[in-house]
């Protein structure tokens, strides 16, 4: 149980290591954040659109 529990410890260590450095880049690089934000918002629009067509196809057959 020693070494799950050191794994687990690990893991945690790396997500939060990677936590404070995606914050340290997103504090410094405000543009960073604009084209993150503009990526993510479009793909989700993108899916949104996917699904739709989906569910449109469905109602269709």
């Amino acid at each position: 149980s020693s070494v799950i529990r050191l794994s687990v410890i690990i893991t945690l260590l790396l997500i939060a290591k990677f936590i404070v450095i995606c914050y340290n880049i997103f504090i410094n690089n405000n543009c960073v954040i604009y084209i993150f934000k503009q990526n993510f918002i479009k793909k989700f629009q993108d899916s949104l659109e996917n699904v739709q067509e989906l569910y449109i196809l469905q109602l269709i057959a």
